[in-house]
């Protein structure tokens, strides 16, 4: 006897059938995948923000925040801690979340995101040589082609991934 069912999503397709009659023998699969969970850091000081250009699509060559994906089995600071160092080389004190966003998909087969970004001051290295105050400097690392300090009124200037002038510009005029 085939099973009769009804799709519990509008945009689900069936991947498996069982071989009961029960109408909950068809499993699906929705078309769009579950959102991804980010995290970044807004690194301010000395009235500048820093920013890292990507090195890799999507959005390559184009400035934007530090930050990335968080691990399985880390927490939200962990993960923006990791992936801060990875792609400035600066070791952080990660403070209170600044601003939550989502990019949605547009076409198939992009990634929903919700980012979270932390606020976010450099730490000096144990051996410091340089006067206290001076934090190190940063470098570009795994993702990054390039890292610059920006003042704000420069980043009009400037090439940024989608939504970052607009979510910058609601944490700073507050």
């Amino acid at each position: 006897m085939k099973a009769r069912s009804r799709k519990p999503f509008p945009d689900a397709a069936p991947v498996a059938r069982l071989t009961t009659s029960s109408p909950k023998s068809i499993v699906f699969r929705r078309a769009r995948s579950l959102p991804r969970l980010g995290v970044g850091v807004l690194i301010w000081a000395r009235g500048r923000i820093l920013l890292i250009q990507r090195g890799h699509a999507p959005y390559q060559g184009l400035w934007t925040l530090p930050g990335g994906k968080v691990r399985g089995g880390e927490s939200l600071r962990q993960a923006a801690r990791r992936e801060a160092r990875e792609e400035t080389g600066l070791r952080l004190q990660i403070g209170s979340l600044a601003l939550v966003f989502e990019i949605l998909p547009i076409a198939a087969g992009e990634t929903h995101w919700v980012i979270l970004d932390f606020w976010a001051q450099p730490v000096a290295a144990k051996r410091q040589t340089r006067p206290p105050g001076h934090w190190p400097r940063p470098r570009a690392g795994s993702d990054a082609n390039a890292v610059r300090w920006f003042r704000l009124r420069d980043l009009t200037r400037q090439r940024l991934t989608p939504g970052l002038r607009e979510c910058l510009r609601e944490v700073f005029e507050r």
